[in-house]
């Protein structure tokens, strides 16, 4: 009579397929819609066009949860925008900072930047400053 196999951890413990192997390589692969996403997304499909213009008379007659579904797919999020030209003092070193922040806080006054932009400017000017000065320190270092 054959043996039983034998089923504890430490037999196991291999596992019956190495790491990143798959028991089943063809299968749907992953992300895929299953069927029945796929049945719904077609239904859907059909009646697009009607259910977009009910959502829209509904927003037009204040229908607050209908404004809640349109609003940010017409006016989606603005997460960045490009820098407006700014006339900043150039940052060469430690000293120019100061002249530096007064600009951009002057910006931020009238409203040319946001005060988020500011502070990444403000990290921009550091960072170059510190950059600069940790090579002038390796220059003056390798002159000994």
């Amino acid at each position: 009579m054959p043996e039983p196999p034998e089923n504890n951890r430490k037999k196991q413990a291999g596992g019956r397929f190495q790491p990143g192997q798959s028991g089943n390589p063809a299968g749907r692969p992953k992300g895929s819609p299953n069927m029945l996403t796929r049945a719904m997304q077609a239904r859907l499909a059909e009646r697009a066009d009607d259910i977009l213009d009910r959502v829209i008379t509904l927003a037009a007659a204040g229908n607050m949860n209908a404004l809640k579904l349109l609003v940010p797919r017409l006016l989606p999020e603005v997460r960045e925008q490009p820098l407006p030209a700014l006339d900043l003092p150039p940052v060469r070193s430690v000293e120019d900072l100061p002249a530096f922040a007064d600009a951009v806080l002057d910006a931020v006054r009238e409203g040319v930047i946001a005060p988020a932009t500011a502070g990444q400017l403000m990290d921009a000017a550091k960072l170059k400053t510190a950059a600069e000065s940790q090579v002038t320190m390796l220059k003056n270092w390798h002159t000994f």
